[in-house]
């Protein structure tokens, strides 16, 4: 039986085997965090947030797309576009994610190839005018290119988020918005800040149409009574 003197030191060597976490070292990622920041592309962004506006004002569909990490941003970014921009009396976005069907995904990936798993389902939804968003660090995952070929051979509009280089991903699509970093977990998390921020300034614009259409409506409803008023 060890004696607490054993017990003790074996627990002292544990928690000098432990990697030491200093407040220089978070400081040092928040820092790069902020500065990948504030290097993200403005105007990029902003063109985003005028074509998903676009998209919603044309009741046109969105579809997002991504692998791993970014699968997990694209289920995040269609529930964000889903849910947080509804305005009572306004209609809805239409935005789905490719990424969730997990069952359809192994179909295809199985039946066919991994690289078609998103084209193959675009093939049965999108329409002339829709959107697609590819969400890629490296820009270079060969199934979001194809899906990206065919969806602008459809006639959609395709939108790319990418890091690193940005790879084949930044020229092919119609418009990107390229998170200047190396690092895979900042590219990931600079592209939530960015649904994030697109989809409160998407709910703004969708509020304050609203809110301009119910203000022009009402004049007209009360000349509309007042001549019935009159007739009677």
């Amino acid at each position: 039986m060890s004696s607490a003197t054993d017990r003790n030191a074996t627990i002292a060597i544990g928690h000098s085997m432990r990697p030491q976490t200093t407040i220089d070292s978070i400081d040092e990622y928040v820092f790069e965090m902020q500065t990948a920041l504030a290097d993200m592309p403005r105007p990029a962004v902003m063109m985003t947030i005028s074509r998903l506006y676009d998209a919603w004002e044309q009741r046109k569909q969105v579809f997002v797309i991504g692998n791993g990490g970014s699968a997990s941003t694209a289920s995040h970014i269609a529930n964000d576009l889903s849910k947080a921009t509804i305005v009572p009396g306004a209609h809805r976005m239409k935005v789905m994610s490719l990424t969730d069907n997990v069952a359809l995904m192994s179909a295809w990936a199985n039946d066919t190839s991994y690289d078609a798993i998103f084209k193959e389902q675009l093939e049965n939804l999108l329409e002339p005018g829709d959107t697609v968003l590819a969400i890629s660090a490296s820009g270079n995952s060969p199934n979001i290119l194809r899906a990206i070929e065919f969806a602008r051979h459809r006639g959609a509009f395709t939108i790319a988020w990418t890091g690193l280089s940005g790879g084949q991903l930044r020229n092919t699509a119609d418009l990107c918005v390229h998170a200047p970093t190396e690092d895979i977990g900042m590219i990931e998390s600079v592209h939530v800040v960015i649904d994030h921020l697109v989809t409160r300034q998407l709910f703004q614009s969708i509020q304050a149409r609203t809110a301009a259409q119910a203000t022009t409506r009402q004049p007209a409803q009360n000349d509309l009574a007042t001549t019935a008023v009159a007739r009677g």
